[in-house]
């Protein structure tokens, strides 16, 4: 019987810590989308080379001084870029928060030697992950194709 319930005991903090890394609700409600060049109307997450690609936050009941990290890794497990957003709510309202990478094409010599605008190391899946004041927030993948 000790051990049926150990077993069950370890499935749930399994589940439980599996959860607490992302979306703790530390700081309340969130909702996170992404999204291509200025375009805020149709979340994706498939983009190409040329577009400039966004994640988007919409805090919920925030008040207080916050900084919003934000690291783009591409497909090798690379850093690629890192934003930092500071903003201070006087009172609780709403907030929408936002970080954008865009990937640099390759000078005129590259793209003659190699016959490619950009990299290759660009294209695949990527991962993008917030942080709000040290605490990560959330954490995303994307494709580039």
């Amino acid at each position: 019987m000790r051990t049926i319930f150990a077993s069950v005991l370890l499935c749930i903090g399994i589940i439980v810590s599996a959860y607490a890394g992302e979306g703790t609700k530390k700081f309340g409600d969130y909702d996170v989308f992404m999204y291509k060049n200025e375009e805020f109307d149709n979340p994706t997450t498939v983009f190409s080379p040329p577009d400039k690609i966004f994640i988007d936050i919409t805090f919920f009941e925030l008040k207080g001084d916050y900084i919003l990290d934000t690291y783009w890794y591409n497909p090798l497990g690379k850093p690629q870029e890192t934003t930092s957003h500071r903003f201070t709510l006087h009172e609780k309202s709403s907030y929408t928060a936002w970080s954008w990478l865009a990937l640099k094409e390759k000078g005129r010599l590259g793209r003659v030697l190699s016959a490619t605008e950009y990299d290759i190391e660009f294209y695949g899946k990527w991962r993008v992950e917030a942080y709000l004041n040290d605490e990560r927030i959330v954490a995303r993948y994307f494709e580039v194709w």
